[in-house]
């Protein structure tokens, strides 16, 4: 057997997770790669790193694949990004950047307002549970996040930052400065600043 095929188990907070050398060293100089850098010395027993496991799977899916779906809020990405720092990954930071600017039409720290159609579009509902767009689901907002119909009225004429661009660009998380709260909003019904919309703070 090719030694990089070789099985081997890590301990990671008190969860055990099992890969290969090979996937461990497909990216040099990681913290992961010299673990397993002088392979006589590795036992039956799994390697233990004292640290939190719940992205762990996420990091050895990415030195795996090469890429990972991003967690669907900003806090988890955060995470995810402090992992790759801990485990000194930088091709999971500039994925994660990559993935995070994701556009057109809209990129991450683009100004934004509301298409003219769309500024007087009423609240006609209480709840949603589920994007239709991109299937993203309210229940895995944290309490900073709001859905559209949550969006206040005087909203409407604000400017708005970008701060994510999910999957095929159908939907972007955006701020507004007078609220304190994260909008989960279809791209459709935003445009660029200066694209054709004056607004009230302009």
């Amino acid at each position: 057997m090719s030694e990089l095929n070789r099985r081997v188990r890590l301990n990671v907070g008190g969860q055990t997770f099992e890969t290969t050398i090979g996937t461990l060293r497909r990216v040099a100089d990681t913290t992961l790669a010299k673990l397993v850098e002088n392979t006589s010395e590795l036992s039956q027993e799994p390697i233990f790193i004292d640290h939190d496991p719940k992205y762990f799977s996420s990091v050895l899916n990415f030195l795996r694949d090469g890429r990972i779906p991003l967690p669907d809020n900003i806090q988890d990405i955060d995470e995810l990004r402090r992992e790759a720092q801990y485990f000194n990954l930088p091709s999971l930071t500039d994925f994660i950047e990559c993935e995070e600017q994701r556009g057109p039409p809209f990129f991450r720290g683009d100004k934004v307002v509301w298409r003219v159609y769309y500024s007087v579009l009423p609240a006609i509902k209480d709840e949603v549970k589920i994007c239709g767009l991109c299937g993203t689901s309210s229940d895995s907002f944290d309490r900073n996040y709001r859905t559209l119909f949550e969006l206040p009225r005087n909203a409407t004429f604000a400017v708005g930052d970008v701060k994510k661009v999910y999957r095929d660009s159908c939907c972007v998380d955006v701020t507004f400065a007078m609220f304190n709260y994260l909008y989960h909003i279809p791209a459709k019904m935003l445009q660029l600043v200066g694209s054709g919309y004056t607004s009230a703070e302009e």
